[in-house]
């Protein structure tokens, strides 16, 4: 009886220990998630960057699962069952995820590391050095073990079928239910109700419009060629005493030329001298700017041995848009300005896809955009596209065929609608873009986010997800953005990456040049038209047509 109630003595307190074993693990659990959450001083701060890393931007569910597994420890006193079809369910949906959620940090590594698996560690580590919360991270490490291991073996569409099979399997083991069963518990009537709101929506924002209805683009003819001989020949008769000028420096530094030339540009002129000896650039380009007085572009090819000099014209020739538009345009692609040869520089829908514009003066932010929407009505007749346009300031009024919005969110909810949209409807023609698409009911939009840097700055979190998707998909589907601002560049990489095309106009910052463009040509580029376009790593300079405003209003009339 004696070694009976020891033993049981013995088994109660052994159950008190355990007890107070899983209160502890709980009581742990949830002070570290809430350490993280909280960020509580540096060690919240550390262990947040370790959760980041390890899951990516998923780190704050993984940290909730973390608060109800403390919580679940101190009310049931059990550890969980790892043969449990809903603990398994759980860890295929968070796997599905990591690796789903890793498709932006893998486009980004291979565009811009060397070797996947040793750009993607590097790619974690500048965050761990620079913790910032431009970083998309994707899933994690964890997700990106899973999400290689899966590429390397099956490629890019059979990684998306097995996370789409493990999403769909871990909310099937969660809700103890066939795929089937639960596919059958969404009400047939919510796709008619979602279908009808969307339809709503477009015919409110897109399709009820007003006005004469043209059938055919506006004809080229239509427009005045103003370009200014008198300037021309006079700046023709400037860089011809330019170049010599350039010549007797060269011979006072007993430097030979084999062969030089000059082209005469709108807003500067283009210098080349090929020449036979070593040059000092720095000597060279500080006397050239003391003759001309002129804050001037210098390149010079060593292996080449080829002198480009880029002076700003003393006499500013017009360019008209009668003369750009000359040189062609079609459904696919329009000129938005002459080069320093004469050759158009074309803004292409598919290739180019989105623009971002940026410069230091508002109203050569709005000579480029008027030129872009202007040029639109003789590439496309007026019922065939639409502009949207978020434009608190009011800076481009002109234009009838508009769909105005009043909030960045609302704008980018619309879009994805609307993509949406227009994929179900390729994809029930069975066709890819929008060049294929030939029903006459669906337009191109044009969409215009005036002082875009404003609401960039104020949720740059909460819009960076679907400005991503609508620049990825829009372009494909007919609908092309013009991103306007006038400060530094404020994307992250990955915005980089999916809005491809910058154009820069005069600025003073040197930040938002190299920013922008790499270099600082920004700060020597002339005012008026004369502009910067930098796509696929290739830079050219040139020139924008101008367009007055009561020229603008006789055409649209």
């Amino acid at each position: 009886m004696a070694k009976e109630k020891k033993r049981l003595s013995e088994l109660e307190e052994n159950e008190e220990e355990s007890i107070l074993y899983f209160e502890v693990i709980g009581i742990l659990s949830i002070f570290i998630a809430i350490t993280i959450l909280s960020e509580l001083g540096s060690v919240g701060r550390l262990l947040k960057v370790f959760f980041k890393v390890s899951f990516g931007d998923w780190y704050w569910l993984v940290t909730l699962l973390l608060f109800g597994y403390g919580v679940r420890m101190i009310y049931r006193h059990q550890f969980l069952d790892f043969k449990s079809l809903r603990l398994i369910g759980v860890f295929s949906l968070m796997i599905s995820l990591l690796i789903l959620s890793h498709y932006p940090v893998h486009r980004f590594v291979l565009n811009g590391y060397e070797g996947l698996m040793s750009g993607t560690w590097n790619y974690y580590m500048s965050f761990v050095g620079d913790p910032s919360t431009e970083y998309v991270l994707g899933g994690g490490i964890i997700g990106a073990i899973f999400f290689s291991i899966l590429f390397t073996l099956l490629g890019n569409l059979g990684t998306t079928i097995i996370g789409t099979l493990l999403f769909l399997s871990g909310i099937s083991f969660i809700n103890n239910k066939t795929i089937m069963e639960m596919l059958s518990i969404v009400p047939k009537a919510y796709h008619g109700v979602a279908n009808k709101s969307t339809s709503f929506k477009r015919i409110l924002k897109y399709e009820i419009k007003t006005g004469v209805k043209r059938k055919n683009p506006f004809k080229i003819t239509k427009l005045t060629d103003e370009d200014s001989e008198y300037n021309y020949n006079m700046q023709e008769r400037f860089s011809n005493n330019v170049m010599a000028s350039i010549l007797k420096i060269l011979d006072n530094f007993d430097i030979e030329y084999l062969d030089y030339s000059y082209k005469v540009g709108y807003s500067y002129s283009e210098y080349r001298i090929f020449i036979n000896n070593p040059l000092e650039v720095d000597l060279f380009e500080r006397k050239v700017q003391s003759i001309i007085n002129k804050e001037s572009v210098l390149k010079y090819l060593s292996y080449k041995k080829l002198i480009i000099l880029e002076i700003p014209n003393n006499f500013i020739g017009k360019l008209s848009l009668k003369s750009v538009l000359d040189h062609g345009v079609d459904k696919r692609k329009f000129p938005l300005g002459l080069d320093i040869e004469g050759d158009p520089v074309y803004f292409d829908f598919v290739t180019n896809a989105h623009l971002y514009l940026s410069g230091m003066y508002q109203d050569d932010l709005q000579m480029v955009v008027n030129e872009f929407l202007l040029s639109m009505y003789f590439v496309y007749s007026i019922d065939e596209f639409e502009i949207l346009k978020l434009d608190k300031p009011k800076n481009y009024q002109l234009y009838t065929n508009v769909t105005d919005f009043e909030d960045l969110d609302e704008l980018l909810e619309w879009l994805k609608d609307e993509i949406d949209h227009r994929l179900e409807l390729f994809n029930k023609s069975n066709i890819n873009d929008f060049q294929e698409y030939k029903e006459k009911d669906m337009k191109r939009l044009i969409v215009v986010i005036n002082n875009f840097e404003i609401y960039f700055i104020d949720s740059s979190k909460s819009i960076e997800e679907k400005i991503l998707y609508v620049c990825q998909i829009g372009a494909k589907v007919g609908i092309n953005l013009i991103f306007i601002t006038k400060r530094k560049n404020n994307l992250t990489s990955y915005m980089n990456s999916v809005i491809p095309t910058k154009l820069l106009l005069k600025v003073h910052d040197v930040n938002q040049s190299l920013e922008i463009v790499d270099y600082d040509y920004g700060l020597f580029l002339q005012r008026k038209g004369d502009c910067l376009m930098k796509f696929a790593g290739d830079i050219v300079r040139f020139q924008i047509p101008s367009v007055s405003i009561d020229e603008m209003k006789k055409i649209l009339k």
